[in-house]
């Protein structure tokens, strides 16, 4: 009788407990880091246990859609904790394994993962909002455009986000879209736009409707997130006309929406002079950080 009562007892441990984590728990001062396997691939969670119904950010990173990890941007990522928000950096499937839409897909899991586990990482599952660089902007624009109603995020930050793959496609044969971007990065935009969605747009109907959804506004609306996109106005790998034919499709789809140009030539905008404290700001109005839940219910 006594091994029986054991063995209910461990098996009950086993279906309460917490997923395991990919890596064990590390503390920097208040905050803990930890890795976990959130289904498609790994997110790090940085947060503190202190905190009740604290504010949260999902990080997804960019590189082109088949490069970086969820360890991409982590001293950024640990400032935005120290901050007083709890910080989840999501890695997603790659291509050229795997095509549009899985990147969306395994980032709306991600959310829903957070969700979930919302006691756990001390987060108010109300109040989350994502930002996004690069490829990764494109994908958290994507993801927030199609997540179920009521499971929607409160603001979106695209970092030079890519609003469209098939303009860079065209860039990459030609087109006069984007002159400040070099033929080399007209030519790689032009390459791993046509691996994230794995096939020719004159391919087949199926293909084109790949390529339309894989535009990143495409689904906004009104119920959405407001959005901001910080942009170099010199970037040279994903350019300004990116970012202001998205705020413009957003806008236009009655979404609050704002593009936020630097005088800086680096695609890594976060990094320019002053734009994390912009971006930080930012969050910090939507998100409402430093109220509880409450207090920021009642200002909405």
């Amino acid at each position: 009788m006594k091994k029986l009562l054991a063995l209910i007892v461990a098996m009950s441990a086993i279906l309460i407990a917490p997923s395991a984590t990919a890596s064990a728990p590390a503390r920097t001062g208040a905050t803990t880091t930890a890795t976990y396997d959130y289904g498609p691939a790994e997110l790090v969670a940085r947060y503190d246990a202190s905190r009740t119904g604290a504010p949260a950010i999902v990080w997804i990173h960019g590189g082109w859609w088949r490069t970086g990890s969820e360890n991409s941007d982590a001293a950024a990522q640990e400032r935005f904790a120290a901050r007083g928000y709890q910080v989840f950096s999501v890695d997603y499937r790659k291509t050229p394994e795997a095509v549009w839409p899985a990147q969306r897909q395994d980032a709306i899991a991600a959310i829903a993962w957070i969700r979930a586990r919302a006691s756990t990482f001390h987060i108010d599952p109300q109040r989350i909002a994502i930002v996004g660089g690069s490829a990764g902007g494109h994908i958290g624009i994507s993801a927030a455009a199609n997540l179920p109603a009521g499971s929607k995020v409160v603001a979106i930050v695209g970092l030079a986000a890519v609003n469209d793959p098939w303009a860079l496609w065209l860039a990459g044969q030609g087109a006069p879209y984007d002159p400040q971007t070099s033929g080399s990065m007209q030519t790689k935009g032009m390459d791993n736009s046509t691996l994230l969605v794995g096939c020719s747009r004159v391919e087949s109907e199926a293909c084109d409707a790949r390529w339309i959804d894989a535009w990143a506004p495409y689904r906004l609306d009104s119920s959405d997130g407001d959005l901001a996109d910080w942009h170099c106005d010199g970037d040279g790998t994903i350019p300004l006309s990116q970012g202001q034919r998205l705020i413009a499709r957003a806008q236009g789809q009655g979404v609050t929406a704002v593009l936020r140009v630097e005088n800086c030539d680096t695609h890594n905008v976060l990094a320019a002079p002053g734009v994390e404290a912009d971006v930080a700001d930012y969050l910090a109005h939507e998100l409402g950080l430093g109220q509880s839940s409450r207090q920021w219910r009642a200002g909405r």
